[in-house]
């Protein structure tokens, strides 16, 4: 590859006086970025240095390429703590050492070297040929990084031993690639024998910094994770198989494809060592990946360094996160010994100050050098594999569940759950065009987007290559038409969208916000139970749903709605519980409470005059009493609302009744009587130009 670039160069530089009068306009780059690079003294500098070039380099020239590969490397203080945390590691738990003979240690991200220099270092010089030779593994996809891996290393040993040796242990290849079935030819013999030899060898120490990106965040950017068969299955068979969640999307970021890997790659014992997302320690949909991680490794420790700006406002990712990101970061340690005594992981976990600023945290771990210097908690998850218990009260699991995916999912009539069916809000994945105040340009907007999408598929029907992929296939314009994955397989499908004015209705768009949403199959890309709930317009007159808000919410959210609510109705997703069902023409309506719940509390309560309609009321007001979400605030984080039986009944039902009648008539209200206030001498306008809340 580095032979036909240079022909490439060589052929564009042809025509002008010089190579060096070609790239003349480029002088001032390369100047700035010499002259600092020699004023770099010390190791730590180079690196920083080095890694701070080639990160802002990839997102400014390729914002896609930085975007799915992660491209945010690794701050030095982490690559110290973590590189000398494994050399403790190894000599505590298996009398070993980063310099043993036989203790392969791999990177199968390495980006520019940092964590494989860093263990040059802190091996022996008197073992370091030998390691250096046959024992140090590292992959890198992209070529610029691997070229500088591939420099970074040599030099690192050259200073070291004080001559120069090509590394072999540096593959040009994708980590997750090769854990499918099927053989890569890849680029070179060479390069391919690397990849034979690596694939072969047991290692003992996976370290390194994976890429964390579970998603791109608009399908019109075409520029999705790469799919692996063979690994994907893997995480599917066991992360997603043995998780609760109702959503398990975050199971797709590459960093838990890499845990899944590392842990399947060091086999009966070894040590792997990532600093990631820290989204495992909590996340509702990881509690599959919590399972596993307990069964797979005898010991677990967790550095949470916090950083999590999306969880706390407060936070600036630029000044708190380690790596300069939104999400959270936590260090972690898995340790797998071969004479497994416990069936499940002793896990132990520490945080730094969540307020501290990153380079606090820098210090932080440059003075404790390795793990075994931190104060470890011990931690005992619970029976759902929940790491952080604190707050949970128990007696909840004793509740009554407002509804269970088994029974939603389940034929004829369920037990042991109040509603049969519920679901997420609609998900439209394109709300700029679906939803409008304005009718009339809701009505403009959706009749385009329709006859753009219906060429797609009159062109994909008649396409000359039958065998092209639909990702690149269709137009990317933002101002005709917004794709969403499931639009592509109706048009793959052949799928033709017809307008229609009946299907514009009226949606609660956010709380007490009401807007006109184009409401069909095709053009929202998750519609869930609405077209049971709100099949016509007549039937928003009888109908109404809870909508409960989605995990994870800082406070615990309900509202009641007469409309079909969106899907972020809070921000996050939420759940919909409606009262009545019907089929898809508007007839057959039936009560979604069910009968097995009717059952129960007229038992309970010993009064056969409570209706399914009171019992709708009175979860209504239970979800809103002050006590409830107090004391269970910790346990709607992780749950759908489960329901006891409060003492009195019939105050419950009242109140829920009167609840739901203000909520959903609110724009019926009295009018809250405002004071008018006048600047004298200023003429009358009513354009508002900013607005806030007094206290």
């Amino acid at each position: 590859i580095a032979r036909e670039i240079e022909t490439v160069i060589d052929a564009l530089t042809s025509h002008s006086f010089s190579r060096d009068d070609f790239l003349e306009s480029l002088d001032r780059f390369y100047v700035a970025i010499e002259r600092a690079a020699s004023m770099m003294k010390d190791y730590a500098q180079k690196q920083s240095f080095l890694n701070t070039v080639y990160q802002q380099f990839f997102q400014g020239f390729s914002v896609k390429v930085a975007d799915t590969h992660g491209i945010v490397y690794t701050p030095q203080p982490i690559v110290d703590f973590m590189v000398k945390s494994v050399e403790q590691i190894l000599q505590t738990e298996f009398g070993r050492s980063l310099s043993d003979p036989n203790v392969h240690i791999a990177d199968p991200f390495v980006g520019t070297g940092n964590f494989i220099v860093r263990i040059i270092q802190e091996i022996d010089k008197t073992k370091l040929a030998h390691k250096y030779a046959h024992e140090l593994h590292c992959n890198e996809i992209m070529l610029l990084p691997y070229y500088i891996a591939s420099m970074n290393i040599e030099h690192a040993f050259f200073e070291a031993m004080g001559e120069y040796e090509p590394f072999n242990g540096i593959c040009l290849a994708n980590s997750f690639e090769l854990a499918e079935d099927r053989q890569f030819l890849l680029f070179t013999l060479e390069n391919t024998e690397r990849v034979k030899r690596q694939k072969e060898t047991d290692m003992f120490v996976i370290i390194g910094n994976p890429p964390y990106n579970a998603k791109q965040a608009n399908e019109n950017d075409n520029n999705k994770n790469q799919k692996y068969e063979t690994l994907d299955q893997r995480v599917k068979d066991t992360y997603t198989t043995d998780s609760k969640a109702q959503n398990t999307n975050a199971l797709s970021d590459p960093y838990v494809k890499a845990i899944r890997l590392a842990a399947d790659r060091i086999g009966d014992e070894g040590v792997v060592a990532f600093v990631t997302n820290n989204s495992l320690l909590d996340g509702i949909a990881f509690d599959g990946m919590r399972k596993h991680l307990a069964d797979d490794f005898d010991a677990i420790y967790i550095l949470d360094l916090g950083g999590n700006v999306r969880k706390n406002p407060k936070l600036s990712g630029t000044t708190h996160n380690v790596f300069g990101i939104q999400v959270g970061v936590s260090i972690n340690f898995c340790i797998k010994r071969h004479d497994k005594k416990i069936s499940q992981a002793e896990i132990f976990y520490a945080r730094v100050d969540e307020f501290w600023r990153k380079e606090e945290k820098y210090r932080y771990l440059n003075s404790k050098e390795h793990y075994g210097n931190i104060e470890w908690e011990r931690i005992t998850p619970d029976k759902r594999y929940t790491w952080f218990t604190e707050g949970l009260q128990p007696e909840f699991e004793t509740f009554t569940p407002i509804g269970t995916r088994e029974a939603r999912d389940a034929k004829g009539e369920v037990q042991g759950v109040i509603f049969k069916a519920y679901s997420l809000g609609v998900g439209t994945n394109r709300d700029a065009w679906v939803y409008n105040f304005n009718r009339n340009a809701l009505a403009e907007n959706m009749s385009g987007m329709i006859d753009t999408y219906n060429e797609q598929v009159f062109k994909w029907e008649r396409r000359a290559n039958s065998d092209a992929n639909v990702d690149d296939f269709v137009i990317y314009d933002d101002k005709k038409i917004s794709w969403s994955s499931s639009l592509k397989q109706k048009l793959k499908s052949g799928q033709t969208a017809e307008f229609s004015e009946a299907k514009i209705r009226q949606s609660l768009y956010r709380p007490f916000t009401k807007s006109n949403l184009y409401f069909g199959e095709i053009m929202n890309h998750r519609v869930g139970v609405f077209p049971l709930a709100f099949p016509t317009p007549e039937t928003e007159q009888e109908n109404q749903v809870i909508c409960v808000s989605g995990y994870g919410l800082k406070e615990f959210a309900v509202l009641m709605s007469k409309f079909i609510p969106d899907l972020n109705f809070y921000a996050t997703p939420q759940r919909s519980f409606p009262f009545y069902t019907y089929d898809e023409d508007g007839t057959n309506r039936r009560e979604n409470i069910t009968d097995w719940a009717l059952t129960q509390f007229r038992g309970h309560y010993r009064d056969h005059t409570i209706t399914k309609r009171d019992i709708f009321h009175y979860i209504y007001a239970l979800l809103h009493h002050p006590d409830y979400r107090e004391r269970y605030q910790a346990n709607l984080k992780r749950d759908l609302p489960r329901l006891p039986y409060t003492p009195d009944f019939w105050a419950f039902a009242k109140a829920g009744q009167r609840l739901a009648k203000i909520h959903t008539n609110y724009e019926e209200a009295e009018e809250y009587p405002l004071r008018f206030i006048e600047t004298p001498d200023t003429q009358l306008n009513w354009r508002v130009e900013k607005m806030k809340l007094s206290k």
